[in-house]
């Protein structure tokens, strides 16, 4: 973690005297200590990090669900969800629950639309540095991480309003001058891939998990923004001891918390 003013800084003093901290806090650099990384208020070595492969994850499970039988490719149309006798009927699927774990396209189902999304476009690069040599995550507001022999990702920025979910040239920009602060004197790179995504973030910065008010068996699974990879773990095993168990969903996460801005989607 590069320190990249005096109050992170100064942050970083007050967390050193907090025992709750100790596990995360590594060596405590000098200012200028990581040629070739712009440094200049010191930097620290964070514990229990790491980054997670998503498209690796995602394919693996892909794999796995559709070797026990459990996964189906199908073109989902909201108006082809049928509900009777309890259940919920779309082509030859017959279900207690219908689960929608949809990312951003959730803002446009028409059980959920009420909901106060607030989606985030990002971009990251990935480049080829030949004469830069790290194998640690370099984080200075936004981050680098080496993914093989001088290939490294690199991002993310922020859009609050966008059209699409495209790489932009303006995107590539804040990205590309972001990776250039972190260094001391420029570096030479090249690019070899831009892609974006959008982040399903929501505005009080908390998932939206639970049933529909009015038609209790559809479910929502959505909202975790840009950290999902940290929080999806803890709430999916909350969702299943609901389902099973009948545990209480965590307050600040259940979409009862919204409950009054419901109507039944069929009746628009």
């Amino acid at each position: 973690r590069l320190l990249k003013d005096e109050k992170q800084k100064n942050n970083l003093n007050k967390r050193l005297k907090d025992s709750s901290y100790q596990r995360f806090i590594g060596e405590v650099y000098a200012p200028d200590s990581q040629e070739p990384f712009s440094d200049e208020y010191g930097s620290f070595l964070q514990h229990q990090t790491g980054f997670l492969d998503i498209p690796g994850l995602l394919a693996a499970l892909k794999k796995y669900f559709h070797e026990k039988g459990l996964y189906q490719a199908v073109k989902l149309s909201y108006p082809e969800i049928q509900f009777s006798k309890g259940l919920v009927n779309f082509q030859q699927i017959h279900a207690r629950k219908i689960i929608f774990c949809e990312g951003h396209q959730g803002a446009k189902n028409p059980w959920f639309d009420c909901l106060p999304f607030q989606l985030a476009k990002g971009e990251i690069l990935t480049l080829k540095s030949p004469r830069l040599k790290t194998d640690k995550i370099i984080n200075r507001a936004n981050w680098l991480i080496p993914t093989s022999d001088n290939t490294f990702r690199t991002g993310a920025n922020n859009q609050w309003q966008f059209n699409d979910d495209m790489p932009t040239s303006s995107g590539r920009q804040t990205v590309e001058n972001n990776f250039r602060n972190l260094f001391r004197q420029p570096v030479d790179y090249e690019i070899t891939a831009h892609q974006a995504g959008i982040r399903p973030a929501t505005r009080d910065k908390q998932p939206f998990i639970g049933s529909h008010p009015v038609e209790n068996k559809v479910m929502i699974f959505n909202g975790f923004g840009a950290r999902g990879s940290m929080t999806i773990p803890y709430y999916a095993k909350r969702m299943v001891e609901y389902l099973i168990n009948q545990m209480p969903l965590p307050t600040e996460a259940d979409i009862n918390r919204y409950s009054d801005r419901y109507s039944d989607p069929m009746s628009k």
